[in-house]
C-alpha cells in the first residue's frame, strides 16, 4: 500500500471534518488577486476548521489590471471538481464575486522616469549638458503583475547620445514580462563655442572671434565648450558667423600621439576589461584610431576617450 504523505493526510482529515460538521463559505464581493490563480481563501471567508482548504486554487486570475465577475455557481462547480469529497457546505455572502488582478501601471510618466534614471546612471559617458529624451510617441498605458520589478534600457547606439530608439525590458522576479521599443531622440543643451564673426582659414583665434551659445549638441562632432582652449589656435578652415567650432576645426596637439603607450578599455555590456597597448595613430578626443594590444600583438580600432585612454566596444 502506498503511504499517505503528511500534507495529503492533513487535507484528507480536513475534508472528513468538513463532511461531518459542515463547512460555511462566505463569499466576498471584491477580490484583489495577487497571483495567476485565485484561491478559495481569497474569494471567501472560511471557518477556522477549513484549514488548508484556503490554499485550494480555484480560478484563473484576470490579466494584470483587468477584472471579471464570477457567479457563485461557477465557484461551487470549481470547488467540487477540485475537492469532490467535501460534505455539506453552507454558502453565504455575495451572490457573485468581482475579481480584480493587482497590478502595476506603466504609463508615460513611468517610462519617462525610467529613461531619466538611465541617463542619470550613465552621465559619466555623456557630455555635461541638460539631457532629455523626446519621444515621437509613447506606447499606450499597460499593466504588469505585482512583484519585484527590474528594468533594462538598451540604446540603439552604444554612444547613447545619437540613439533614435530605446528598448526597455521589464522583468518581474527576474522573468521578462514586457519588452517595448520607444522611438525618439535625445536633446542635450549645453553652451557651445561658435564663431562670433566670419573667420578665415589660417587665422589665429582671439577671444573677440568666439562666443558661447546654448544649443542642442546632438549631431555635433566634438564640439568645444571652453573659450580658453581655442584662443591662440589656428583655424584649419573658414567659418561663417554662428557656426559651432569643433576640435577638428582648429589645430590641436593630439590627445593621443602615435607610439604612445595607452590603456585599452574593452567593454561588452556590463563587462569591462583593461589591457595595455600602443597607439598606431595620432588621435583627438572622440576620434577612432588604430591601437595595438600588447598582449595579442593585434591592431584594433578604438575611440580616444581621454589622454592615454582608448575605449573599445565589442
Amino acid at each position: 500500500m502506498t503511504p499517505i504523505r503528511p500534507i495529503a493526510l492533513t487535507l484528507l482529515l480536513l475534508l472528513i471534518a468538513a463532511s461531518c460538521f459542515g463547512l460555511e463559505i462566505r463569499l466576498r464581493e471584491l477580490v484583489l488577486a495577487k497571483g495567476d490563480m485565485v484561491t478559495l481563501g481569497e474569494v471567501a471567508e472560511l471557518d477556522a476548521s477549513a484549514g488548508r482548504l484556503a490554499d485550494l486554487r480555484l480560478l484563473t486570475s484576470p490579466a494584470p489590471g483587468q477584472e471579471h465577475v464570477v457567479s457563485v455557481d461557477r465557484i461551487k462547480t470549481d470547488l467540487l471538481q477540485r475537492a469532490p469529497d467535501l460534505g455539506e457546505i453552507l454558502w453565504s455572502g455575495a451572490s457573485s464575486v468581482k475579481i480584480r488582478r493587482d497590478s502595476m501601471v506603466v504609463d508615460q510618466p513611468v517610462i519617462e522616469e525610467i529613461l531619466a534614471d538611465y541617463l542619470h546612471a550613465n552621465r559619466g559617458f555623456l557630455p555635461q549638458a541638460r539631457i532629455s529624451f523626446k519621444a515621437l510617441r509613447f506606447p499606450p498605458t499597460f499593466f504588469l503583475p505585482r512583484g519585484p520589478l527590474t528594468t533594462e534600457v538598451l540604446p540603439s547606439d552604444p554612444q547613447i547620445l545619437n540613439s533614435r530608439r530605446f528598448s526597455i525590458i521589464f522583468r518581474i522576479d527576474g522573468v521578462t514580462v514586457e519588452n517595448l521599443s520607444i522611438r525618439g531622440e535625445l536633446e542635450a543643451i549645453a553652451p557651445v563655442v561658435v564663431a562670433a564673426t566670419e573667420l578665415s582659414r589660417g587665422g589665429v583665434l582671439s577671444s573677440r572671434d568666439l562666443n558661447l551659445v546654448e544649443m542642442n549638441i546632438v549631431g555635433l562632432r566634438n564640439p568645444c565648450f571652453e573659450l580658453d582652449e581655442l584662443v591662440g589656435k589656428k583655424l584649419k578652415r573658414s567659418l561663417r558667423q554662428g557656426v559651432p567650432l569643433d576640435r577638428g576645426t582648429v589645430e590641436f596637439p593630439p590627445m593621443v600621439a602615435r607610439g604612445e603607450l595607452v590603456a585599452i578599455i574593452l567593454r561588452h555590456g556590463s563587462m569591462e576589461l583593461t589591457a595595455r597597448g600602443e597607439a598606431r595613430q595620432d588621435g583627438q578626443s572622440g576620434e577612432t584610431i588604430r591601437v595595438r594590444n600588447n598582449a595579442s600583438q593585434r591592431d584594433i580600432l578604438g575611440r580616444v576617450a581621454a589622454p592615454g585612454i582608448i575605449e573599445v566596444e565589442y
